[in-house]
């Protein structure tokens, strides 16, 4: 591979994240170039560390990296090291610094799609963090089921939704959304 072919740096980087290796590290001749396989590769839950200098991570760079990277939450440099990244614009952590690496964020994974509109109604019962958590992610994921499993799984719940609904599932989407913080009629 020639080190200035974009293109095939690409190529690999998205291979590895086909392969789902256990780790990328890189030097890119244009980071703008691997912005998309990167977040790829982060989103796939594969670490990825890019030399900000261009030039191939050494072994004693990626050892020093991760020994501080270790050091940071030892309590006396913990400040330091909190300090260090908040006066700095890149918010380097101090084994970043001294290795001359970044560590690339992925954008926040969404579990799932926003709740469908329903007029947002209180819970029939106290509910616990779990069934209230229960029945959010259950909400979140009324796009990717059928009419009949969303009902059939919401019949589960009947005891938690008020009641009042023409459907276990309009009562249910209802304490979804006021379990959201969606009141009075914000739901849709």
């Amino acid at each position: 591979m020639r080190e200035d072919d974009r293109e095939q740096q690409v190529q690999v980087v998205e291979g590895f994240v086909t392969q789902h290796v256990d780790g990328i590290v890189l030097a890119p001749f244009d980071k703008n170039a691997l912005v998309r396989p990167v977040e790829e590769a982060k989103r796939a839950g594969i670490p990825t560390v890019v030399m900000d200098s261009g030039l191939p991570v050494t072994p004693a760079a990626s050892v020093t990296r991760n020994l501080l990277r270790a050091a940071d939450f030892l309590p006396a440099l913990y400040a330091f090291g909190a300090t260090s990244m908040l006066i700095r614009r890149d918010f380097k952590r101090l084994g970043d610094l001294a290795a001359g690496t970044l560590v690339v964020h992925a954008s926040p994974v969404w579990l799932h799609a926003d709740l469908p509109p329903a007029t947002p109604a209180p819970p029939g019962r106290p509910l616990t963090l779990r069934e209230q958590a229960a029945i959010v992610s259950w909400a979140g994921r009324a796009s990717t089921l059928t009419a009949e499993r969303l009902e059939e799984l919401a019949r589960l719940a009947h005891p938690a939704a008020a009641g009042g609904e023409a459907s276990d599932t309009a009562a249910l989407l209802g304490v979804a959304q006021w379990l959201v913080g969606r009141r009075n009629g914000e739901g849709s």
